[in-house]
């Protein structure tokens, strides 16, 4: 029963680790405050738990941020320097999705492995 435990926590401790990278990427501080003056609650969840001050939180962009403004720019001039910025922004996201789609490939194989084990375990008693 121990083992059962132990491997609980190990799966816990694996998702939890995975959840809070994922959120990490999808909501870092925003580099624009919203429009009551007031950043959102996973900003703020994530920003304060890793001892970031609210100042400095708000300077960092994801890579989401920076598309958008490299789309904005081209927008605006429509250059074709500004065509390749956006492309290099849109392969990095891309490369990025990719990287959370294989974590989460991995996590649920994992979690699947998990699982059997535990099955396996239980139906031994």
């Amino acid at each position: 029963m121990l083992s059962v435990i132990q491997v609980f926590r190990e799966v816990n401790a694996s998702s939890t680790v995975i959840f809070r990278l994922l959120l990490v990427f999808l909501a870092s501080p925003l580099t624009k405050k919203r429009p009551n003056g007031r950043r959102s609650m996973v900003s703020r969840i994530l920003s304060n738990s890793k001892g970031v001050p609210e100042e400095q939180a708000d300077t960092n962009e994801n890579e989401f941020q920076c598309l958008d403004a490299a789309l904005l720019t081209y927008i605006v001039c429509e250059k074709q320097e500004v065509i390749k910025i956006v492309q290099k922004k849109l392969e990095t996201i891309d490369a990025s999705l990719e990287g959370i789609n294989s974590q989460l490939e991995l996590m649920s194989r994992r979690q699947i492995a998990a699982r059997a084990s535990l099955l396996n375990m239980i139906s031994r008693y």
